[in-house]
């Protein structure tokens, strides 16, 4: 089979991942209150995501004079990357605001505990042109690291203000669709 008859089976199949079709979903902790709807809306407004990495972290080893090798010792995880359509009642920026003050209070500078603020989960799950069940990565003991600036400025005429968010989690697994 050529490359051109390869590449028309693949596409015609569906079996390349679409960057542009997935579905996010944010669970903030029980210490952040928020309607169904409301995080329906922030979900919705998902404008992208960058699935993380993992880098294996190693040591070299050898003995005497033996060839040295690199052993793993242990994982990394890079963090998780959203961006937000932001709406015009800030709704998505309201609720990781509210998300980082529980984890720390602006007004009397007090930590929270982790498992209060670090209760979130994150899914994001590809989703196929065909209708099958895709892989959903879920993210667990999730919150909110960096909650960036939105810029405002009068040249940005029929633009939609985003607001990017970056998570740190403990783990994630891959469920099968």
């Amino acid at each position: 089979m050529d490359i051109a008859a390869h590449l028309a089976t693949v596409f015609s199949s569906g079996e390349y991942l679409r960057p542009n079709k997935y579905e996010a979903t944010i669970t903030p902790p029980p210490s952040v209150t928020a309607t169904s709807e409301f995080l329906r809306r922030v979900s919705v407004n998902c404008r992208s995501a960058v699935l993380p990495g993992r880098a294996i972290e190693t040591k070299e080893h050898g003995q005497g004079g033996f060839v040295v090798r690199k052993m793993a010792h242990s994982q990394q995880y890079t963090d998780l990357s959203l961006t937000f359509y932001l709406s015009e009642d800030l709704l998505e920026k309201r609720l990781f605001d509210a998300w980082q003050d529980s984890m720390f209070d602006p007004v009397y500078q007090n930590v929270g505990y982790y498992k209060d603020y670090a209760a979130g989960v994150v899914t994001v799950k590809p989703l196929s042109r065909a209708g099958r069940a895709m892989p959903t990565y879920k993210f667990y003991e999730c919150w909110p690291l960096s909650v960036n600036d939105v810029q405002v400025a009068y040249d940005l005429d029929n633009q939609v203000a985003g607001l990017d968010v970056t998570f740190a989690y403990h783990h994630w697994e891959l469920e099968e669709g």
